[in-house]
C-alpha cells in the first residue's frame, strides 16, 4: 500500500483487529475512523492507511457498500474539528484465507 514512507520508520500497529500502516505523520485519527465504524463493517476491514488525507482500505472479502473509492468521510472531533478524508483505493485481499505459521 505505502509507497511513500519506509515502514522500518514509520511501522504498523494492529487496532481493534485492523493492521494500520501508519505514514510519516502518524495522523492518530486513523485510529477514530476505525472506532467509528459499524461492528459489522470493522470486521472486514483488513488494513488501512491514512496519508494526506487518503485513505487506503484492503477487505477480507467484500468492499461494504459506502466504502468503495472516491467516498469521502469526515474524521475528527467535534471540539476540534473535522477534516475530509476521501477513499483512495478500497481492495479486496488477493488471498483472505486464514494461515498457520510454523517454525520448521
Amino acid at each position: 500500500m505505502a509507497t511513500h514512507c519506509d515502514q522500518k520508520t514509520c511501522g504498523f500497529t494492529v487496532y481493534k483487529g485492523v493492521l494500520v500502516q501508519w505514514d510519516e505523520d502518524e495522523d492518530q485519527r486513523i485510529l477514530l475512523f476505525i472506532d467509528n465504524l459499524p461492528a459489522n463493517i470493522r470486521k472486514e476491514l483488513a488494513i488501512a492507511q491514512e496519508h494526506e488525507a487518503a485513505l487506503a482500505l484492503r477487505w477480507k472479502h467484500h468492499i461494504p457498500t459506502g466504502y468503495e473509492e472516491y467516498v469521502n468521510f469526515e474524521v475528527g472531533k467535534k471540539r476540534n474539528g473535522y477534516d475530509v478524508w476521501f477513499v483512495s483505493s478500497s481492495e479486496i485481499l488477493r488471498s483472505s484465507k486464514p494461515y498457520l505459521v510454523t517454525n520448521q
